[in-house]
């Protein structure tokens, strides 16, 4: 008996620091895309920590669109130097041509880095097409957490950290032709980046069909203090920036409104 109670407390001790760590407060965000030539897009990947945690290993996955996606020589590479990680991403890098976009990938070796409430790039990284050219404005980068790859981060002992809502990407669509790229297939609002914030903040949202769109700031009364969006808006992934400078620390309620199709309320967190 006493063996089997060993036993069962060990492995609910091995639960309970899992879900523990699966916790995590993080953000990861895509940002700081730029032309390095015509050929080549480079962007960053940063990790911002809320607080102490173990990042043991990660794959992340992208879905990439440009002004033309056509059966062009991609390749995707690391920049050497870029990542502040001991635990580089350097592993499993690919450029694959899947569904009218390309599927970039990148993972890493099982290594504990350590996490102490700061913001971490885990590498900046270069996609490059042989026979055409990019358009910037053209240009869109965004997480896969579907199909046969997926971003997944692990913390410690393992556990599984992964939380879609911490990822963004700065990066939007703007001119790609709708009927070359995968439309959003559900109305849908994210949580504003970054959160706590001061002064700004951005809140991102899906739009799967055109629709009128109304998003408003509230306080904790109910009392609307900015209005963002109140207009007609198209099919696609959508940003906006919100500057709360005037306004008092506190918790701040953000709705979207999409006539007779939708509706969704999130909080923030201002702290000044």
């Amino acid at each position: 008996m006493t063996k089997y109670f060993l036993i069962f407390c060990l492995f609910l001790q091995f639960i309970f620091v899992s879900a523990s760590f699966s916790q995590s407060n993080y953000q990861m965000l895509i940002t700081n895309g730029q032309l390095i030539d015509n050929s080549t897009y480079q962007f960053d990947v940063i990790l911002t920590s809320q607080n102490n945690f173990e990042m043991t290993s990660y794959q992340c996955v992208f879905s990439f669109y440009c002004n033309s996606i056509s059966m062009d020589n991609y390749s995707f590479s690391f920049v050497n130097g870029s990542s502040q990680l001991i635990n580089k991403p350097t592993l499993g890098l690919s450029a694959t041509l899947k569904d009218n976009k390309v599927e970039l990938t990148f993972a890493s070796r099982a290594y504990a880095d350590l996490f102490v409430n700061n913001s971490i790039r885990i590498g900046s990284f270069r996609i490059h097409r042989e026979r055409n050219t990019f358009d910037l404005k053209s240009i869109f980068v965004n997480w896969n957490f579907s199909g046969d790859n997926v971003t997944i981060l692990t913390g410690k002992l393992f556990a599984d950290i992964t939380n879609p809502s911490e990822f963004y990407s700065d990066m939007m669509l703007t001119d790609v032709n709708e009927s070359k790229v995968n439309l959003p297939d559900e109305f849908a609002l994210e949580q504003n980046y970054p959160n706590p914030f001061n002064p700004s903040t951005k809140i991102k949202f899906f739009m799967k069909e055109h629709g009128k769109v109304q998003l408003d700031i509230f306080n904790i009364l109910g009392e609307k203090v900015a209005e963002l969006i109140n207009n007609e808006l198209s099919p696609g992934i959508h940003e906006v920036e919100f500057n709360a400078d005037g306004l008092a620390s506190g918790i701040y309620i953000y709705k979207l409104d999409v006539k007779n199709k939708f509706t969704s309320v999130k909080k923030m967190i201002l702290e000044k």
